[in-house]
């Protein structure tokens, strides 16, 4: 055998093998990410949700504003009625209770 008949041999395989990896990854629908080691992304901190339901009316330091889902109120410490309101879902902010349509307390 000839060189070129050696070197075309070996295209050829590289070629079938990298049709033949397509192809499996079209099939099982796998995406393989490329492999770029400069530009590798860290994992992400994981992040509180906005909202918990409320243990017996009460809500953790992590998400202290309280909300009365009937009224569509959420109350924040230091308010008039903050320690007797019985929350159904604690945020972990004002921004997030508004996000999800809900007004402050006006007192």
């Amino acid at each position: 055998m000839g060189m070129d008949k050696i070197i075309k041999m070996i295209i050829l395989v590289i070629i079938g093998a990298v049709v033949a990896g397509v192809l499996r990854r079209r099939d099982t629908g796998v995406s393989v990410p490329a492999t770029d080691s400069t530009s590798a992304s860290p994992t992400p901190e994981p992040v509180a949700p906005p909202w918990i339901a409320a243990v017996d009316g009460n809500c953790p330091q992590s998400h202290p504003v309280k909300l009365k889902q009937s009224s569509g109120i959420y109350h924040v410490e230091g308010q008039r009625n903050y320690e007797r309101t019985i929350a159904d879902r604690c945020y972990c902010d004002t921004s997030a209770a508004e996000a999800d349509g809900f007004r402050a307390s006006k007192v």
